[in-house]
């Protein structure tokens, strides 16, 4: 009725949940925009740095190593329509649009003093990080030399590569994210590297596009649990107030991996057919799952210490 008040049971009250999706849009958007930025670049570099400019695999390897689905069919049709520039002025203009979301997220206060060295973080985290870095190959090898593998078959639409291994991932993190947590780090790992291991071999063994896109595919998924599983091992094994700083030192595993696995991938390609360096990775992914077997056979308490 006019000029009643509303009852509390009249009145939407926002939950925890709404407030705190609320509260990371901002951080999400920004994320995105970093991978749309790469995605657009990374279905056409690799034949553009190859066939463009006439360079080798190994360069293709320097050139770039990451990406997501949405860039990738974007990227193909900046580049059918208006050349490389298009993907050029693309990638250098998109991320100044994040500033518009960082501009009002609040600071976040220093974390309060008695955390661990920063080398006895890294000498806790150095087993998951290292399986995390050789679990990552396979992410590197689909994102840089998918779109070549194609090109050199006259496969079309190299760009469903991306798009394929994306959805994937993207599935694998939706509906089963919280694994790690209920099972354990070290099993999702193990499972997932042999997942992703059989999607690099089932590329390297592609006899048509269909194949190559399903070993995307699982190689996305695999790798989605991969990063994670190793991830939740890191953080066990650090205490509970150093546990950033423990992710940072776990992440470094990963960007070092991807800044020398692309280029050692090239060199492989350089001297053998393209499919190879799929051979290459699916190997190297396999040492991720014995990474993930020797953290099974020696556990970390939530403590930060083996038991």
């Amino acid at each position: 009725m006019p000029g009643r008040a509303a009852s509390p049971s009249m009145t939407a009250i926002p939950s925890n949940a709404t407030t705190s999706a609320a509260a990371v849009l901002p951080i999400m958007g920004v994320v995105f925009v970093a991978f749309l930025v790469i995605g657009i670049a990374m279905p056409v570099l690799p034949l553009h740095v190859h066939d463009g400019l006439g360079l080798s695999t190994f360069v293709v390897g320097s050139a770039m190593f990451a990406a997501f689905a949405i860039g990738a069919p974007a990227g193909s049709a900046l580049y059918a329509a208006y050349g490389f520039a298009a993907i050029a002025c693309a990638t250098a203009v998109a991320p100044f649009a994040t500033l518009l979301l960082v501009a009002r997220v609040p600071a976040v206060a220093p974390a309060p003093h008695g955390r661990v060295s920063f080398a006895e973080v890294l000498g806790a985290v150095w087993v998951p990080g290292l399986g995390s870095a050789l679990g990552s190959v396979g992410f590197g090898a689909v994102m840089t030399f998918a779109a070549l593998l194609f090109a050199s078959r006259g496969w079309p639409n190299g760009w469903l590569a991306y798009s394929a291994y994306a959805v994937a991932f993207i599935l694998a993190r939706v509906f089963f994210s919280h694994v790690a947590d209920t099972i354990g780090g070290a099993k999702v790992a193990l499972v997932c590297a042999l997942i992703e291991a059989a999607g690099q071999a089932l590329i390297w063994l592609a006899a048509r596009p269909e194949m190559a896109l399903a070993g995307a595919a699982l190689t996305g998924f695999g790798f989605s649990l991969v990063y994670p599983g190793f991830g939740v091992e890191a953080v066990r094994r650090v205490p509970a107030q150093s546990r950033g700083l423990a992710m940072g030192a776990y992440t470094a595993f990963l960007d070092l991996a991807q800044g020398l696995a692309s280029p050692a991938l090239g060199l492989v390609a350089s001297g053998a057919k393209l499919n190879v360096v799929f051979l290459a990775s699916a190997a190297t992914v396999l040492c991720a799952a014995l990474v993930a077997s020797w953290l099974m056979a020696h556990p970390a308490t939530a403590e930060g210490h083996e038991p």
